[in-house]
């Protein structure tokens, strides 16, 4: 596989699908942004913001219990694994380049717990 030219965006991206996945683990409802959504100007913490309830979406899945706690707790544990190297979100706003590594880092995640939790997140 090829070198990914902005990690950092690619690994936002892979953070938020990680997020997204908790969100659907707490609660059924809601679907997820299509990774075209990510390919406009915008700051990457500005995607984030629906989403920053995680923990708060841990516990509800905890509550839900069995197949559903189970998996959020692996995606939780994902995260750390997820974050950027530089240790913060890009701060500025995305070109067309990070656009992309963002939205292929969230379409690799997605697709990763579709396959994993696809019978849970509906």
């Amino acid at each position: 596989m090829p070198k990914q030219r902005h990690p950092e965006h690619f690994a936002c991206g892979q953070l938020h699908a990680a997020l997204w996945t908790l969100r659907l683990l707490a609660a059924p409802g809601g679907t997820p942004p299509p990774p075209e959504d990510f390919l406009k100007k915008e700051k990457p913490s500005t995607f984030f913001k629906e989403n920053l309830a995680a923990v708060d979406n841990l516990l509800q899945a905890t509550v839900r219990g069995g197949a559903h706690r189970d998996a959020a707790v692996a995606v939780f544990r994902e995260i750390p694994d997820l974050l950027p190297a530089t240790g913060k979100i890009p701060p500025d706003t995305m070109g067309e380049n990070p656009q992309n590594a963002f939205s292929d880092g969230y379409r690799k995640k997605r697709a990763d717990h579709d396959e994993r939790f696809g019978a849970l997140l509906s």
